[in-house]
């Protein structure tokens, strides 16, 4: 994988799930310096309704801030919903899929580019060569298991751009949990500072 790094340290805030928009006018939020930002997310929409609107909220903020979408390219669940979202606003959207899962993530039309990659390894690294940063929402064992490889490379120096789990959830809260337990085992080797929430380790790049 290639290793380029990006050197700015914005970061892209969720706004609290069930924050209303619509109600009155906000202030434009400023430009990023990213340019494109991954998001690994669910192919499903989960049980909760909050989980959708964080979705879309995160794809409205993209646009925004002019960040482009990198994700796993499909249309399903809050896939689905934060391509639609930032296609829909203008923004550009760039898919990654396996040809192998095609058929399961691609429901009708997918939004923005679409690149086809030989397998799930191919995917993840196609995504990460193309981002700036990386954001997680609530998703399955897919989104968790991209997640854990993106801090990991970080860990081994493979890229220092920002991961960000900005929607707490029990299992992001427990998975941050053992990160720190994993940093004291190693005796500091990969250590990590809190970040200002107090529970992200500070991969977030804030």
């Amino acid at each position: 994988m290639e290793q380029e790094v990006a050197s700015t340290t914005t970061m892209v805030n969720m706004p609290k799930p069930g924050s209303s928009s619509s109600s009155s006018k906000v202030s434009p939020l400023p430009s990023s310096r990213f340019r494109r930002v991954c998001v690994f997310c669910g192919s499903s929409t989960g049980r909760k309704s909050s989980y959708q609107h964080a979705a879309v909220q995160l794809g409205q903020q993209l646009v925004e801030r002019g960040i482009d979408l990198v994700y796993g390219g499909g249309s399903v669940g809050l896939m689905g919903l934060v391509s639609r979202a930032v296609h829909n606003g203008g923004g550009h959207v760039i898919g990654v899929v396996p040809k192998a899962v095609l058929p399961c993530e691609l429901i009708g039309e997918t939004p923005g580019e679409l690149k086809a990659v030989s397998g799930m390894h191919q995917r993840k690294a196609e995504m990460a060569r193309s981002a700036d940063a990386f954001v997680a929402l609530p998703g399955g064992y897919g989104t968790l298991e991209e997640l854990l490889e993106v801090i990991t490379w970080a860990q081994l120096g493979i890229h220092d751009k920002p991961v960000r789990v900005p929607f707490p959830t029990t299992l992001s809260l427990k998975i941050i949990s053992f990160f720190f337990l994993t940093t004291e085992f190693a005796g500091g080797v990969a250590e990590r500072e809190r970040g200002p929430d107090g529970l992200s380790p500070k991969l977030s790049g804030n």
